[in-house]
């Protein structure tokens, strides 16, 4: 059964609270089944799933993730011999930092699509489309002039007899 997306981003929130503050569950699965009629086994999957994003995210070394975000930012303008002693200042790794600085970089990495950038996909797909509905608008008023003669013609000389 699918959920939908407002309902997901509750419960995901519940769950991202008692992982950020290190709480038990205690009865709030109970509450959220009775709550939302979501099945046990899909709140763990979810919540598995939100524990591994959090991890590779950074969430479980005690910051947040505005300071990951500042701490990426300021990283990012020092040389090797500077890096070396912030990263031991603020107790993280560099590979920590490399993993940080890819998710904080892959943050906005869906395509944008400005009204100055028109896609251009879409745009041969409208055209196609529109070629298409003016050759069926002319087949139609072809049509349509046949069936208009047809009924002069038979009107005037009378319906065609086979013999």
């Amino acid at each position: 059964m699918e959920y939908p997306k407002a309902v997901k981003d509750e419960i995901l929130s519940i769950l991202r609270d008692q992982i950020e503050n290190n709480r038990e569950p205690g009865d709030s699965y109970a509450q959220i089944i009775a709550k939302f009629g979501v099945n046990r086994k899909l709140i763990y999957g979810w919540k598995t799933d939100l524990k591994k994003k959090m991890a590779s995210a950074g969430h479980d070394c005690g910051f947040t993730s505005h300071e990951i975000f500042q701490m990426v930012l300021q990283a990012s303008s020092l040389n090797e011999l500077e890096l070396g002693g912030f990263l031991r200042s603020k107790g993280i790794t560099k590979e920590q930092l490399a993993l940080w600085s890819a998710v904080c970089e892959g943050a906005n990495a869906q395509k944008v699509v400005t009204s100055n950038q028109p896609d251009r996909e879409a745009q041969k797909k409208i055209k196609k489309l529109e070629a298409e509905l003016r050759r069926k608008e002319r087949a139609l008023a072809e049509t349509a002039a046949i069936l208009v003669l047809r009924g002069k013609a038979e009107a005037i000389w009378g319906e065609n007899e086979v013999d």
